[in-house]
């Protein structure tokens, strides 16, 4: 198979141990190779994320299984410098970015120069888009698409996705991705979490107007992989969207 024809999740999370955090789900790498193999999912980007999986374990389990993982790797403020040497030492392919757990703005990352470091390595940014937010510095204010236009605008040459569609800024992330050819969507979690909403039905219907922009993620393990696969697989039916086009499109970027 061609890299191409690669299906691809795009956001998946694993722990060593298998627990995730103080819920009853499975992140062991069992688990996700078993929900890939029933969903047909060729690879899977592994994202780091602070307290359950370290840019280390990401490295280990991306050699053990070369042939179905992708890994990403996590930049702190504090130890920006360090880590992107980290990154590059152990071949990790992007940049995840938890701004509301790293308590750490995007605004603070391109004041440093760290934004423009990214883009001279050519690696791709993926930046949580969820706007609930407890973190003081990374507040909803600086969660917003609008920021991230203005980033993407600045640095055209870095790759952005914005995990989850924006969440319920959808519409703002949907016209940020439209407006920058260097900006793209992952709808994990989204259609799970706005099942049954009038924003569920917004991002299915003008689905096909980003369909080279949207790729296929899942967040597993809060959600299952063949399931939401199946989901939008029906919705797909009934929105008439060819998602053959969004499960390939993060080739685009790797």
């Amino acid at each position: 198979m061609s890299k191409s024809n690669e299906i691809i999740d795009c956001h998946v999370h694993i722990t060593e141990s298998g627990k995730w955090y103080n819920t009853n789900y499975d992140a062991s790498v069992n688990n996700l190779l078993k929900q890939m193999d029933e969903a047909k999912i060729n690879k899977s980007v592994i994202l780091p994320i602070r307290g359950a999986t370290s840019n280390l374990f990401i490295k280990k389990t991306c050699e053990t299984y070369s042939d179905r993982f992708i890994g990403f790797g996590n930049v702190s403020c504090k130890t920006w410098k360090d880590d992107l040497k980290q990154i590059l030492d152990y071949d990790l392919k992007g940049i995840k970015f938890h701004p509301r757990i790293q308590n750490e703005s995007i605004l603070e990352w391109d004041q440093i120069g760290l934004l423009n470091e990214i883009q001279n390595l050519n690696l791709p940014l993926l930046i949580c888009g969820w706007q609930q937010t407890s973190s003081i510095v990374a507040n909803m204010k600086n969660l917003q698409p609008i920021i991230i236009d203005e980033i993407a605008k600045k640095y055209p040459n870095l790759k952005i996705i914005i995990a989850h569609m924006g969440g319920h800024k959808y519409l703002d992330a949907f016209f940020c991705a439209r407006s920058n050819p260097n900006v793209y969507l992952d709808c994990s979690y989204f259609f799970t979490f706005f099942k049954n909403t009038s924003l569920e039905r917004d991002a299915l219907v003008l689905f096909n107007k980003l369909d080279e922009k949207i790729l296929f993620g899942s967040d597993f393990p809060e959600c299952n992989i063949p399931n939401y696969l199946n989901y939008l697989n029906d919705q797909a039916n009934e929105y008439e969207i060819d998602l053959s086009k969004m499960m390939n499109n993060f080739n685009k970027i790797h």
